[in-house]
């Protein structure tokens, strides 16, 4: 083989490890807490039983839900890369992305019964949030509004008990010993800074 070749490929094996050595390539240990305050506000807009507070806590769920099948993306990307080494996972940008167009994303990664339930689930709420936004100025919709944000907030809570199942799931198996022997394997170097990474951000959801 060509010595170009070889430095080529060196190259292109050193970015993705350093790639996925990077803490910035896996969720902040503390999205949880971020999305839990944001999460407290729309219970707030939510409870004060007006049409505005409901229209207002759908919006923020939704934004919510987006959050999440972001960062489902992110793991099952570093998931997928860790696994396909020493080939390339392209990464295509989610911010400004639809939900639609990222949950398609989602379900060209990884799936499961309970990763399709997720987000079969975000295509509901998804559905049900453009029709209550699209009808808000029609005569008589008030009522149906309301109706319509409440099933909102059920199936938003649906959604997010699911995503903590998954996340959570998908540590587990990361963390498996068996796991990172196998990644040594593959990678050809010590697995134990990736081990450490993934072990940090063991968090309770």
């Amino acid at each position: 083989m060509p010595l170009k070749t070889i430095n080529k490929n060196e190259e292109f094996r050193t970015e993705i490890l350093n790639d996925l050595s990077k803490r910035c390539n896996f969720p902040d240990v503390g999205f949880a807490q971020k999305l839990d305050k944001i999460e407290i506000e729309a219970e707030r807009m939510f409870n004060t039983k007006t049409v505005e507070g409901y229209i207002s806590s759908m919006i923020i769920y939704h934004q919510l839900i987006d959050e999440l099948i972001k960062i489902l993306i992110s793991c099952f990307r570093y998931y997928v890369q860790l696994r396909l080494f020493p080939y390339k996972i392209n990464k295509r940008k989610t911010n400004g992305k639809l939900t639609r167009n990222m949950l398609e994303e989602l379900s060209s990664l990884i799936l499961n019964p309970k990763i399709e339930l997720f987000i079969n689930k975000c295509y509901e709420f998804n559905e049900l949030r453009n029709i209550t936004v699209h009808r808000l100025m029609k005569v008589n919709s008030v009522n149906s509004t309301l109706v319509k944000c409440k099933m909102a907030k059920t199936i938003f809570d649906e959604i997010f008990k699911i995503f903590d199942e998954i996340y959570l799931e998908i540590l587990k198996s990361m963390q498996n010993k068996e796991y990172f022997n196998d990644i040594e394997k593959t990678l050809g170097i010590d697995s134990k800074k990736i081990e450490n990474l993934i072990n940090e951000l063991k968090i309770k959801l």
